[in-house]
């Protein structure tokens, strides 16, 4: 069971590193990341075990941004804008995912397939991808709410087997 806290400062960049792997491993895990810009990919794995990652502040790159969530309970919330150059990926393992968008996603293209298990993912800001944005659920329960506008020339939603429900509280608009 690890603790995880990178804190970048304001204008903080991590030019030299063109990729950052953030293993958390096996247990029950958390990662907080606050005010941190990346020129390349950043990915962040989740093991087995019950997994709580937080985006505080900016968090943003210039390449993509993979969250795999793995097997277990886990969460991810960001609380600030998460901007990618290139793709935004969420994917939730076995077990119950809670993904929370609280600011601005912006990225060529957002990508959350929740997994199985009971899952939801609620954004509470606009979300902006200038290709396509793609929702899939798994066998179980999911929920999604879209409480903030999405902009996205491509817009898909599957939720796989179970009892579902989609609400919109926000326009969804395709456009190219």
């Amino acid at each position: 069971d690890d603790a995880v806290t990178i804190q970048g400062g304001l204008g903080t960049i991590f030019k030299p590193i063109k990729k950052l792997t953030l293993d958390l491993g096996s247990g029950n895990n958390a990662l907080t990341a606050s005010n941190m810009t990346v020129l390349g990919d950043l990915s962040i794995i989740g093991g087995t075990g019950n997994d709580n990652v937080q985006f505080n502040e900016a968090v943003a790159t210039g390449g993509n941004i993979s969250v795999n969530l793995g097997a277990g309970e886990n969460s991810l919330t960001t609380v600030a804008a998460v901007t990618a150059g290139g793709t935004l990926s969420i994917i939730g393992g076995q077990g119950n995912d809670n993904v929370q968008f609280g600011g601005l996603v912006g990225a060529k293209s957002l990508t959350v397939n929740l997994g199985n298990g009971t899952n939801s993912l609620t954004t509470e800001a606009k979300v902006n991808a200038t290709t396509s944005t793609s929702i899939t659920g798994g066998v179980g329960n999911d929920t999604v709410q879209l409480n903030g506008e999405v902009v996205t020339p491509t817009f898909s939603v599957n939720l796989g087997g179970g009892v579902n429900s989609l609400t919109t509280n926000a326009t969804v608009t395709a456009k190219t």
